[in-house]
């Protein structure tokens, strides 16, 4: 059964998706890892960039070479215990190596990024102890934490910033919610790299209509498409 989704979906992807399966030549790097790394537009970033990253987890080793490679600060958001454990044990590390200038950089934020501003439930994945909890409940759980959300404009207004240098979102499939939300708000945003989730709640079609249509909705404000990998990791410059 998975075999034949896993087959659906990739044909599906083939049809829906090609259009934006393609590198256009603008360059970029790669920084952090092999499970955490970033896509950064070339001679996008420096030390007065504002960037805004979306989904701790347990992984920030991409955002400290951000901070080491640019001395930029980073502004981090995940509402998750483990996370805010995680953050905090980074921190305490950092220091001990005698890099307080790294740890200061780091701004956590225990909060949730959607499309509105509120309290919302943050569901639990299946596997016990994982990380990755959801708004939409993309793993179909019944258990669940409330925790505080914000959207961008909220960020930007509390930051102050006129607009964003770099976006990273990796929010579990609240994405596509959050992108027509920054959207309808005009919120101006250099370049994103972000990681479009697959719902059990929702048929494959649904799904990779919904990455097909927040895609056409970047390109049409003139995003274009630097970096793709498995249909689903996107980085998007304008």
């Amino acid at each position: 059964m998975k075999f034949l989704y896993l087959s659906i979906r990739k044909v599906l992807q083939l049809l829906y998706l090609s259009k934006y399966n393609k590198n256009i030549g603008e360059a970029y790097e790669t920084i952090g890892n092999d499970y955490g790394f970033m896509i950064l537009p070339k001679h996008l970033i420096n030390e007065n960039s504002s960037i805004l990253s979306f989904g701790v987890g347990e992984d920030i080793e991409a955002e400290i070479d951000l901070i080491k490679q640019y001395n930029c600060t980073v502004q981090l958001y995940d509402p998750t215990d483990i996370s805010i454990q995680y953050i905090d044990k980074v921190k305490q590390e950092l220091l001990i190596k005698n890099e307080q200038r790294i740890a200061d950089k780091i701004i956590f934020n225990a909060a949730a990024l959607w499309k509105e501003v509120g309290t919302v439930k943050f569901f639990k994945p299946k596997e016990a102890n994982f990380v990755s909890h959801s708004i939409n409940n993309i793993d179909a759980t019944d258990n669940f934490v409330e925790v505080p959300a914000e959207t961008i404009k909220s960020i930007m207004q509390k930051l102050h910033l006129e607009a964003v240098d770099y976006i990273k979102m990796d929010i579990e499939g609240a994405e596509y919610e959050v992108l027509e939300n920054m959207l309808a708000d005009k919120i101006n945003f250099k370049a994103i790299y972000l990681e479009y989730h697959y719902n059990r709640n929702h048929s494959v079609f649904q799904d990779i209509r919904n990455i097909r249509h927040s895609l056409d909705s970047l390109s049409n404000l003139g995003y274009k498409v630097i970096y793709c990998s498995r249909f689903r990791y996107y980085c998007l410059v304008k």
